[in-house]
């Protein structure tokens, strides 16, 4: 049967398309349909492109029956994906058009182990994603899921934040300072490592809570089961410059006594894994590139 690809481009990473054009061609030479979402940023620019125009789709009009998304760019391309890959369960294939790239399995000059992918060959990892709500006067107000994380901290203007952190009703911690970071392990090498967190297996399932900027320096990283419901509870305010933001999204505002609410979801995102290669052996590689900069 063809295969049906969504490829997704970062033309900031990618701004000559050399990946994106190759990866068509790859999926061309395998007799597999591509295309590309007419709403990612830049999709008028890539339309100028006669190659690249006809291939241009409304997601709604192709997605149901897409076998694979190749994503090219780095994590934070993953990032912008997971949400409907997650929610139509389709595995995505990572190119790292950008620096470092935790998530991503192939470099540019691996582009023709697309087509390995394609004869479905390799394995893929089931990675955990965080329900995520905000309750507001007992109400739910805002939902989401995450594969990285979900932070609450403040504005960049604003004073610390005092944050009560429960898990299943047992008070964690209370926090004065920048906020709060509840992430998968698969965020636990992004914002949460820069934080001070701790680095965890991606196949781990834990959630890990990690305070930023702790006013209280003995306040601590902790590391829960995957059955845990994380609670933030925001406090006091001296101005409303308090936000929650979910895998580096949008914003949206918090207000006095609203909680955050962080479970594992029942979605998961199939990341296509293609060379055998550990965890640790990746870990070294990305750390000693990320300690370059």
């Amino acid at each position: 049967m063809k295969k049906k690809v969504m490829l997704y481009p970062n033309p900031f990473k990618d701004p000559d398309l050399k990946a994106l054009i190759a990866a068509k061609q790859q999926c061309d030479g395998l007799g597999a349909d591509s295309w590309i979402p007419s709403n990612i940023e830049h999709a008028a620019a890539l339309s100028l492109i006669p190659e690249l125009r006809a291939i241009i789709a409304r997601p709604e009009e192709c997605i149901s029956d897409t076998d694979m998304i190749i994503c090219l760019g780095g994590d934070g391309t993953i990032l912008h994906v997971s949400r409907l890959a997650s929610e139509r369960e389709i595995p995505v294939l990572g190119v790292n058009v950008g620096n470092v790239g935790f998530m991503v399995e192939l470099e540019q000059s691996e582009l023709p182990m697309i087509s390995d992918a394609l004869r479905g060959e390799g394995s893929v990892d089931r990675r955990m994603m965080l329900d995520v709500s905000v309750i507001r006067a007992g109400e739910e107000v805002f939902r989401t899921r995450a594969l990285n994380d979900a932070v609450v901290c403040r504005g960049s203007l604003s004073k610390i934040v005092r944050l009560d952190v429960l898990t299943d009703g047992h008070m964690i911690f209370s926090h004065s300072g920048d906020g709060v970071i509840v992430a998968t392990p698969s965020g636990s090498t992004a914002y949460s490592m820069s934080a001070g967190g701790p680095i965890v297996e991606p196949h781990a399932e834990n959630i890990i809570i990690t305070p930023i900027c702790a006013r209280d320096r003995n306040t601590q990283s902790f590391v829960l089961p995957p059955e845990r419901e994380v609670r933030v509870r925001i406090g006091r305010l001296q101005d409303k410059a308090t936000f929650l933001i979910a895998d580096g999204g949008d914003q949206f505002a918090l207000y006095e006594g609203d909680e955050v609410v962080c479970t594992r979801s029942e979605r998961v995102l199939k990341l296509v894994r293609l060379k055998n290669q550990s965890f640790y052996d990746l870990i070294n590689v990305k750390l000693k590139r990320l300690g370059s900069f």
